[in-house]
Protein backbone atom coordinates (compact mmCIF):
# COMPACT_ATOMS: atom_id res chain seq x y z
CA UNK A 1 0.00 0.00 0.00
CA UNK A 2 1.31 3.46 -0.91
CA UNK A 3 1.62 5.85 2.01
CA UNK A 4 2.51 9.52 2.27
CA UNK A 5 4.98 11.15 4.59
CA UNK A 6 7.67 13.82 4.97
CA UNK A 7 11.44 13.56 5.11
CA UNK A 8 12.57 14.46 8.64
CA UNK A 9 16.29 13.66 8.33
CA UNK A 10 18.81 13.17 5.50
CA UNK A 11 22.56 12.59 5.74
CA UNK A 12 25.45 13.13 3.33
CA UNK A 13 26.00 9.38 3.53
CA UNK A 14 22.89 8.66 1.44
CA UNK A 15 20.21 7.74 3.92
CA UNK A 16 17.63 9.33 6.18
CA UNK A 17 14.20 8.95 7.74
CA UNK A 18 10.62 9.89 6.88
CA UNK A 19 7.67 10.44 9.18
CA UNK A 20 4.83 8.45 7.61
CA UNK A 21 1.25 9.74 7.93
CA UNK A 22 -0.06 6.44 9.33
CA UNK A 23 1.31 7.41 12.74
CA UNK A 24 3.76 4.52 13.06
CA UNK A 25 7.49 4.74 13.65
CA UNK A 26 9.63 6.75 11.22
CA UNK A 27 10.76 4.80 8.15
CA UNK A 28 14.38 4.42 7.03
CA UNK A 29 15.10 5.65 3.48
CA UNK A 30 18.17 4.55 1.52
CA UNK A 31 19.30 6.47 -1.57
CA UNK A 32 18.60 3.41 -3.74
CA UNK A 33 14.87 3.83 -2.96
CA UNK A 34 14.82 7.37 -4.42
CA UNK A 35 13.71 8.37 -7.92
CA UNK A 36 16.24 7.79 -10.73
CA UNK A 37 17.03 11.52 -11.02
CA UNK A 38 19.32 11.04 -8.04
CA UNK A 39 18.45 14.30 -6.28
CA UNK A 40 18.53 13.88 -2.50
CA UNK A 41 15.36 14.94 -0.71
CA UNK A 42 15.14 18.16 1.26
CA UNK A 43 14.04 18.12 4.89
CA UNK A 44 10.26 18.52 4.82
CA UNK A 45 9.94 17.08 1.29
CA UNK A 46 6.61 15.29 0.83
CA UNK A 47 6.95 11.73 -0.40
CA UNK A 48 4.85 8.74 -1.32
CA UNK A 49 6.30 5.27 -0.75
CA UNK A 50 5.75 1.64 0.08
CA UNK A 51 6.56 0.89 3.73
CA UNK A 52 8.04 -2.51 4.55
CA UNK A 53 8.33 -3.90 8.09
CA UNK A 54 11.76 -5.45 8.66
CA UNK A 55 13.52 -6.94 11.67
CA UNK A 56 15.39 -3.61 11.98
CA UNK A 57 12.28 -1.42 11.74
CA UNK A 58 10.31 0.22 8.96
CA UNK A 59 11.86 0.88 5.53
CA UNK A 60 10.56 3.11 2.74
CA UNK A 61 10.78 1.64 -0.78
CA UNK A 62 9.87 2.96 -4.23
CA UNK A 63 9.94 6.57 -3.01
CA UNK A 64 8.34 9.25 -5.19
CA UNK A 65 8.49 12.98 -4.49
CA UNK A 66 5.08 14.63 -4.18
CA UNK A 67 4.51 18.16 -5.46
CA UNK A 68 2.35 20.16 -3.10
CA UNK A 69 -0.35 22.44 -4.49
CA UNK A 70 -1.02 25.79 -2.91
CA UNK A 71 -4.70 26.47 -2.42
Amino acid sequence: MRLRGRVVQWTDRGFGFARIEDGGADAFIHMTALPAQGEPPAIGQSIECDVVETTRGRRAEHVAYVEECEA
